[in-house]
């Protein structure tokens, strides 16, 4: 009977993997991190979704309300003789076309709602009440200073951090076959107590100890060139993702300089298109004024409101541009807030 030890007193290669575990650890931390922040980015964009389709639901029912006081002015004025029953028609044909445009935006609506819920992990059969409105986000998006929309740190992208974590365990995994060519040393120890007996089945005899402390030395010689092998392919791997951070520092870069223009171009669209649902809007007041005056057309007037429509859509879906061009800005700086 006995008892045999062994303890790995010196090893190259175990030293290393102690301390690749460690940067691995961090590398499937920062992975971990980065799971959240995509889903935020999702959860955003489906939420601005329902946002823009509420702001041109509310635009569509104040349409909807000028339209029908006009009917309610038109419908008077043919009472009286002055203008045909077609004029008549033709408001409640633009009242009917709205009203079924409503309905499919709410249909819509609902759809871009579910969609938020299935990113948030929402009950889809609970309704939900978005806090904020349309132009609280388009007022918080235009307005920025200088440092959050010119300001470029990539570290602040976790993807880049992610990256130099693999070029560290690709260094670290060069390192560790290169270290197997060291020795390595093991501490040994054994006990062992043997009977010596010249009748086993009588009594007598006695128990011989036997101990042995050493040291194993393990020096490796020829292995067919397979840690070459393996070092030049570690080399390759830590190569390509040293290029691959080089061309994703290039990329965002690129990202940040295109999202920062076309933010910058959405404000100023912003602006242009304000002035023309401004000018829409006094063209349609007039048309309406110069037809109940009787010296306008309804076709005039049908004509203006078509503009108008036209107008407000742009405008809106201008601010909506706004809104997301600073979102998209946001990602390509790294700014999660």
């Amino acid at each position: 009977m006995g008892i045999n030890m062994g303890m790995l007193a010196f090893d190259g290669s175990y030293i290393v993997a102690i301390k690749a575990a460690k940067v691995y650890r961090d590398f499937i931390t920062l992975q971990n991190e980065q799971t959240p922040i995509n889903l935020r980015i999702a959860i955003t964009q489906a939420y601005y979704s329902v946002l823009i389709a509420q702001r041109n639901k509310e635009q569509l029912g104040k349409n909807l309300l000028v339209l029908q006081d006009l009917r309610k002015e038109t419908a008077a004025i043919q009472e009286s003789g002055l203008i045909e029953k077609l004029d008549v028609d033709r408001i409640d044909l633009s009242i009917s076309t709205l009203e079924a445009t409503m309905k499919n935006l709410d249909r819509g609506l609902e759809v871009v709602k579910s969609l938020l819920k299935f990113q948030m992990q929402y009950p889809d059969d609970q309704d939900i009440t978005l806090t904020d409105s349309f132009e609280d986000s388009y007022k918080q998006a235009v307005v920025a200073d200088n440092q959050s929309v010119t300001q470029h740190n990539i570290k602040n992208r976790i993807e880049y951090s992610i990256i130099d974590k693999g070029i560290e365990l690709a260094d670290l995994d060069i390192i560790r076959y290169r270290k197997g060519y060291l020795p390595s040393l093991t501490l040994i120890g054994s006990f062992q107590r043997t009977f010596q007996s010249d009748n086993f089945f009588k009594e007598g005899g006695f128990w011989l100890p036997t101990s042995v402390v050493g040291f194993s030395l393990n020096v490796p010689i020829f292995d067919g060139f397979a840690k070459e092998a393996n070092i030049e392919r570690a080399k390759l791997t830590l190569e390509k993702s040293r290029l691959d951070k080089s061309e994703f520092e290039r990329a965002v870069g690129l990202e940040v300089k295109n999202a920062r223009e076309s933010y910058f171009n959405a404000i100023e669209t912003v602006k242009d298109r304000e002035k023309a649902i401004m000018l829409a809007e006094e063209i349609f007041r007039v048309a309406q004024i110069k037809y109940k005056e009787g010296i306008g057309s309804s076709f005039e007037v049908k004509q203006a409101e078509s503009d108008l429509y036209g107008a407000q859509a742009n405008y809106i879906s201008a601010q909506y541009e706004v809104i997301n061009s600073r979102f998209t800005l946001q990602k390509a700086l790294g700014v999660y807030k």
